[in-house]
């Protein structure tokens, strides 16, 4: 697998889901894997220390149930189907074990001091050995993999946070990616609907650090990011 895959291939935001294949489930990473594109997922710690392959912090959206995913247990997972054909939440481990596919992680780091979901994944990576890449929002995290794993390429997830729940000031520096040179990362992952922007343009051009543009949902979407990014995360369509 070319090492620069998160540049070179197109990556299904969530797997490859639609009408019956809910997102981050193993149908929507397998169909991912047939149509040869890279797939996107997100990983949050739950009970027990087990990472569950889930994006929200609450279980509704995706379940119907009420509650916070990180109060799941792995042995519980088989009782909490997604809305879709018969599928779970599934382990990351159980992706690792059956996805060969170049994976692009989106880790959903908690307020957890003792980085124990990065400590986890780490090991899990370091055990199955697949095509990864770590990305977050969170520059923690991804100091806390480049001081222990710099062979993992990493990338930094950013957009405008318009309408989220922080600071003026934690929006004005993730935004203007203040901690890229403390994070050293492969790759930029930014909001497309926020491309063009001067600090990625920088990043891109002068210091020559390739761009991510999410979420690329069409056609139209496509050209655009052909214009301000080097690769895409989709959804939607296939590219």
């Amino acid at each position: 697998m070319d090492a620069q895959w998160f540049v070179t291939t197109p990556i299904a935001h969530r797997g490859l889901h639609g009408e019956n294949i809910p997102e981050n489930s193993i149908a929507a990473f397998l169909a991912a894997q047939e149509a040869g594109y890279a797939i996107e997922l997100d990983v949050r710690l739950i009970k027990g220390g087990s990472i569950a392959v889930f994006h929200d912090e609450t279980l509704a959206r995706m379940t119907g149930l009420n509650g916070f995913t990180s109060d799941l247990e792995a042995t519980s997972l088989k009782n909490v189907p997604l809305f879709g054909a018969g599928q779970m939440i599934p382990l990351l481990e159980s992706v690792f074990e059956r996805i060969t596919a170049p994976i692009y992680i989106d880790v959903k780091r908690s307020s957890e001091s003792d980085y124990l979901l990065e400590k986890r994944l780490l090991a899990l990576i370091r055990h199955f050995k697949p095509t990864v890449a770590v990305a977050s929002f969170d520059p923690k995290t991804l100091i806390w993999f480049r001081q222990n794993a710099p062979d993992i390429p990493r990338g930094i997830i950013s957009c405008s946070f318009k309408g989220e729940d922080r600071s003026a000031w934690q929006k004005y520096r993730l935004r203007r990616l203040f901690d890229l040179r403390a994070v050293k990362p492969a790759f930029i992952s930014y909001e497309l609907n926020s491309l063009p922007f001067w600090r990625v343009t920088i990043a891109r051009k002068l210091h020559k650090i390739p761009v991510l543009a999410w979420t690329v949902k069409n056609e139209e979407d496509l050209q655009k990011a052909g214009k301000v990014a080097d690769n895409i995360v989709f959804e939607g369509f296939k590219p």
